[in-house]
């Protein structure tokens, strides 16, 4: 909105000074005092992602930042909400692949746009490490992330919840493997690869999280917890298809 000038930037952030108000506000009204600290932490590092003073993803701590609050703070936040604390539980371990998932993930994203931010004051982790080490760090963790499934089984996650990640893996490993091809310098087809992480990134959540749902006893594919996942998968069969539709079609020999 800003690019295009359908907002005035001091608008944007009154906006955004308001809306952070009002998170504070939503924070220390949560129940528990372990909440309010998950809270209070999450919306500090969301701000200094790229806020001043610290600005996080400029010092190469963004994939860092967004890990720890997208695939850290905010589930246990969920759990802590759900369970009245923050007691150990197994399945808590399955923030480990999931955050594994979501660093990389973020590099890819940091990755379609390294060369512009090279030349300014974004020193993103791409730009530090240079793009063809972090495209290796991509593949090492992709990996990684999918091999911690076997510990993760040994200590107490349920095999189902472990075959339904494991269920995703296809798929990761398959942008992973384009991106050490050399997918990353083909400009052309480069923007559909951060589309895949991300969709990637989301499939993992949910896989786990239908895991999760199927171990209750008398689940029904018609409950509630069931249709926010129905619409995220509807969603990506869409976007993939409308994927298809803009491909260009074949070139017929003359």
């Amino acid at each position: 909105m800003l690019v295009k000038g359908l907002l005035e930037p001091k608008l944007s952030l009154h906006i955004a000074y308001a809306l952070a108000g009002v998170s504070l506000v939503l924070a220390l009204l949560m129940p528990t005092l372990s909440a309010r600290i998950l809270c209070l932490l999450a919306i500090f590092f969301s701000w200094e992602y790229s806020a001043p003073p610290l600005r996080l993803e400029a010092l190469g701590l963004g994939e860092f930042t967004v890990t720890l609050v997208l695939n850290t703070l905010v589930p246990l936040l969920g759990y802590c909400l759900q369970s009245g604390g923050l007691q150990p539980h197994p399945l808590l371990l399955v923030l480990i692949p999931l955050g594994i998932i979501e660093y990389i993930r973020m590099m890819v994203m940091n990755m379609a746009d390294w060369e512009s931010d090279a030349t300014t004051w974004k020193k993103t982790l791409v730009v530090r490490i240079g793009i063809e080490n972090a495209v290796k760090v991509h593949g090492v963790g992709m990996v990684l992330a999918y091999l911690s499934l076997i510990p993760l089984s040994l200590w107490g996650v349920p095999l189902l919840v472990i075959l339904a990640l494991a269920s995703t893996a296809y798929m990761g490993l398959r942008y992973a493997y384009r991106l050490q091809q050399g997918a990353w310098r083909q400009k052309g087809t480069m923007w559909r690869i951060p589309y895949v992480a991300s969709t990637h990134n989301g499939l993992g959540g949910s896989a786990a999280l239908i895991g999760m749902i199927l171990l209750k006893p008398g689940f029904s594919p018609a409950a509630l917890e069931f249709f926010p996942l129905y619409l995220y998968l509807g969603g990506f069969l869409l976007l993939k298809l409308m994927a298809r539709l803009k491909q260009p079609p074949p070139a017929v020999a003359a």
